[in-house]
């Protein structure tokens, strides 16, 4: 049986069924995934994390799981999970790359893919995915800002009159005016493309816009 009951792959019998269960549950996680149950996998690897935390395999297939439910920063812990205990993973830096550039943290998706490149000099995704995001950083630095120069007192004064002295869109005269580019067009600032709202109404449709 070897030195202190150990086995030739150096786990002793009570490490061996802890892993055997641990197993069990991230199978069942696998099929599951043939019906895109997403949370279904995440309940049985937690199940599996549970009886063996430092499964690195199962805390890869949870990251990957809240990847795609766009659960990115979840996503990101998990990730963080398995390269704390496997330093080298390459799957797991690849993973949280991803998940970085969804969030739109390109520079640190790059070093995760510099890694990686450290890692596995011949990973040809690494190296496009650092491309990809390098082009878009240089988009980003040469992107002018628009430049507004937004309505005149008078200008929001005739709009006002033209309203009544109410809200656009709910007809109720505003506790404070706010100004909305009518056609969502920042940078068109005639006074045809101006209109009054209460507070409540412009946040409303800025929210509506941004989805």
């Amino acid at each position: 049986m070897g030195l202190f009951g150990r086995k030739k792959d150096g786990l002793n019998e009570e490490e061996r069924k802890i892993d055997k269960e641990a197993k069990k549950f991230v199978e069942k996680a696998q099929r599951s995934n043939t019906n895109g149950g997403e949370y279904l996998m995440i309940k049985y690897v937690d199940e599996a994390l549970k009886i063996k935390p430092n499964y690195t395999f199962a805390w890869l297939i949870k990251g990957n799981s809240l990847n795609r439910l766009k659960k990115y920063e979840e996503a990101i812990s998990c990730f963080d999970e398995v390269i704390r205990l496997e330093p080298n993973d390459i799957s797991a830096r690849m993973s949280k790359g991803r998940s970085l550039t969804e969030l739109r943290k390109y520079e640190e998706a790059i070093s995760c893919f510099d890694e990686v490149i450290r890692l596995e000099p011949n990973n040809t995704m690494a190296f496009t995915a650092k491309s990809i995001l390098l082009d878009k950083l240089t988009d980003l630095k040469n992107k002018k800002p628009i430049e507004r120069k937004g309505w005149s007192e008078s200008e929001k004064e005739q709009v006002r009159i033209v309203q009544d002295g109410k809200c656009a869109l709910c007809h109720k005269p505003p506790p404070r005016w706010e100004y909305d580019h009518i056609d969502g067009n920042r940078s068109n600032d005639s006074v045809s493309n101006c209109q009054g709202l209460c507070p409540n109404c412009h946040s409303i449709k800025t929210h509506e816009e941004a989805d």
